[in-house]
């Protein structure tokens, strides 16, 4: 039997995940501009915002697939865990913090709308600032290695749970979950007095333990159909739902990684790529198969790579502009998009070939 590592869908979901991350920072250079608010452009960014927010709790969703039914010691865990995640996050912490104060100083960019005051504050009270990277990023994608790390001090004791509580259990846990991380706050968001305590169930924990069980589970024809509509469904209220607060202050309410619904995106996505793999024959996706899995051994250097990418096409810092705001969003959105995914991808193959560079890019 194939080891969790080496089944085909959870390449499949850890690449589309990352692709979905660059989509999402692609449009958000439309989404950021006030001027288009409304405007065709600004409908299709929000719309491929929507769709992709599902990405980052996918790629929880694989870590708790992956790590929860594993039986080792909390040494050789955090041995075997942390060092692929602090090293690349100090590192690249390190890099972007010197990038903010050599290049975005000087020239901010509207996505990353910190970077000015990220850059002066390195100036003028470095050791605060270094301080500060402790428990918050240099730049606002590597949030991510921040919350990954917070989970992976949550999963020998997620493991006790799964290994030996019974299935009924387990789900009751995400039902308790869905209602502090979803149902609570859209309460709270409605000016609602909330004095129900469930905190010890709040946050992305949950994905963890959605990942094992949709991971274990047998998708059925039936249950494929549910899901497809299930997912549009989740895009149009979050699209619906961005454009109706887009005038306050809770924007980004509906974009949380436990949104209103994100989390039925994640389910739904999760079990559709989970399904379409595993009704294929092996033979139907020979080259499919091994380009995947070659962009799989990439993704988290890709994700670190990406955002200087974005911002140097933005800038026009080889020679020539590209982003989603110089024209038809439904052109220039995926254009920039891909010409970022494949150039960071190139870079980290790059990286993996230095010996003492390749751990940056595990």
């Amino acid at each position: 039997m194939a080891q969790n590592g080496d089944i085909f869908w959870v390449h499949l979901i850890r690449v589309i995940s990352v692709i979905c991350v660059v989509l999402l920072h692609s449009a958000a250079q439309v989404l950021q501009l006030d001027v288009t608010y409304g405007s065709t452009d600004w409908w299709i960014a929000n719309v491929i915002d929507s769709a992709t927010r599902m990405c980052v709790p996918l790629l929880f969703m694989l870590t708790g697939f992956l790590l929860l039914n594993k039986s080792e010691t909390i040494t050789l865990f955090f041995r075997k865990r942390l060092i692929k995640v602090v090293v690349p996050l100090v590192a690249w912490t390190g890099i972007y913090a010197s990038w903010l104060v050599l290049v975005e100083r000087h020239n901010p960019s509207p996505i990353s709308p910190l970077s000015i005051e990220i850059s002066e504050n390195l100036l003028t009270n470095f050791p605060v600032s270094l301080f500060r990277f402790l428990f918050g990023p240099a730049y606002y994608h590597l949030w991510f290695l921040y919350t990954l790390i917070g989970l992976y001090f949550c999963i020998p004791l997620l493991r006790v749970l799964v290994q030996n509580a019974e299935r009924q259990l387990l789900w009751y846990f995400i039902i308790a979950w869905g209602v502090a991380s979803v149902i609570f706050p859209v309460v709270v968001q409605a000016k609602v007095l909330l004095s129900i305590e469930l905190g010890m169930v709040t946050g992305n924990i949950g994905y963890l333990l959605l990942g094992y069980l949709l991971g274990t589970i047998t998708i059925t024809k039936k249950l494929f159909f549910w899901m497809l509509p299930l997912y549009v469904v989740s895009v149009i209220i979050t699209a619906v739902g961005t454009w109706w607060l887009s005038t306050t202050d809770v924007l980004s309410f509906f974009f949380y990684t436990a949104g209103p619904a994100i989390p039925t995106m994640a389910v739904s996505s999760y079990l559709i790529l989970r399904y379409l793999i595993e009704c294929q024959s092996g033979s139907q996706l020979s080259w499919f198969k091994r380009a995947t899995i070659q962009l799989s051994h990439c993704t988290f250097g890709i994700y670190l790579v990406h955002a200087l990418f974005l911002y140097a096409f933005h800038k026009g810092m080889f020679g020539f502009t590209l982003d989603a705001v110089q024209g038809s969003a439904i052109l220039y959105i995926p254009l920039t998009a891909v010409a970022v995914y494949l150039s960071s991808y190139l870079v980290v193959v790059l990286f993996r070939q230095v010996p003492l560079i390749k751990v940056i890019v595990p």
